[in-house]
Formats: C-alpha cells, structure tokens, sequence
C-alpha cells in the first residue's frame, strides 16, 4: 500500500510540473506590451531599476 501510494505521490508531482498555457492578453495589456517595446534600451533599464526598487520597498 506504501508503494502505491509513493507512486500516485510521484504522479501528482509531475502533474503539478506540466507546463501551463499562457492566457491571452487582453487589449490593455497588448497595449501596454506595444508601448514598452517602443521604448529605448535606456528607458527599458531605467524602468527596471524602478521596479526593482519599487518591489523592494515594504509598507507596513
């Protein structure tokens, strides 16, 4: 019964690994998507470097 239940534990591990389907965008994200790619290599790194700060910033 251990064996049994060892291997249904692997099964539900490798299923949990499958990879998923990325959902479509929707029309503000494509836009959004538009406009970051319109960006220059400069500003993309700049708004990097604010969104890591952004992230690492706690609020209490």
């Amino acid at each position: 019964m251990a064996k049994a239940r060892s291997i249904v534990g692997f099964m539900l591990f490798l299923w949990a690994l499958r990879p998923r389907r990325a959902r479509a965008l929707s029309a503000e994200e494509r836009r959004l998507v538009e406009h970051y790619r319109a960006l220059s290599q400069e500003d993309r790194l700049a708004m990097r470097y604010l969104l890591s700060a952004m992230g690492s910033v706690s609020r209490f």
